[in-house]
């Protein structure tokens, strides 16, 4: 059986960087190899069939890694720096696989930086569903309108703020990734003051699935 269309809701998403240290990849928006590799390994190792109940691509697999080495670097880097192999593989198996989170880089050019995000409240899951409601039903989505780069934004905020969002609202989960390509280099937000480094974990204890015994392990 195939995992389809059917969209697994992930529970909260560890850290990318965490992610990738456990498994001995990391995060470089320069490694076009990289993520080709990663979204070719997808394709090939039937990894949305279903392993019992779940997509392979959920369990710890190698599948669930190439999902994530393709995932973490659609989600921090620019667009264009996403060859076009990836970012399809991203979009064909995201709410299927098991995702890490990551902040999107910060985005600076001939324009200046992307302003901040906006601060908002965690709790209140309104907002985001209007954003991507409005989204979703806007004709000019491809050119992300101002009026759309504002509802996209505030998706983002929702995204790199409230940890474990993806989890409780499905219109983050979906309006994040599914409008990035369009909005995030022209209409997205700055959650970071400054560059910080994607696969740092200093100080932050990873969890991972201890495989052996169902429990999860804590990796320093």
């Amino acid at each position: 059986a195939r995992a389809g269309c059917t969209p697994m809701l992930p529970a909260a998403h560890s850290s990318c960087g965490c992610a990738a240290r456990e498994a001995g990849w990391s995060i470089s928006c320069y490694n076009e190899e990289a993520m080709i590799e990663a979204a070719r390994a997808l394709h090939g190792g039937k990894c949305d069939e279903m392993v019992g109940h779940v997509p392979r691509c959920a369990l710890p697999s190698a599948c669930r890694m190439n999902f994530q080495i393709v995932q973490a670097h659609h989600d921090h880097c620019r667009p264009a720096d996403v060859p076009p192999e990836a970012s399809h593989a991203f979009h064909e198996f995201v709410g299927v696989c098991s995702e890490c989170h990551v902040l999107r880089d910060r985005l600076c050019g001939s324009a200046g930086c992307l302003r901040s995000c906006e601060k908002v409240d965690c709790a209140d899951l309104t907002r985001p569903q209007a954003a991507f409601d409005a989204l979703a039903t806007s004709a000019n989505v491809s050119g992300c309108s101002v009026a759309c780069g504002e509802h996209y934004a505030l998706l983002q905020a929702y995204h790199d703020s409230c940890e474990g969002i993806e989890a409780v609202s499905v219109a983050v989960r979906d309006g994040f990734h599914r409008f990035a390509d369009s909005c995030a280099a022209s209409a997205g937000c700055a959650s970071m003051s400054r560059y910080a480094n994607p696969n740092a974990v200093e100080g932050a204890e990873c969890q991972r699935e201890d495989v052996r015994n169902g429990s999860k392990a804590q990796v320093r």
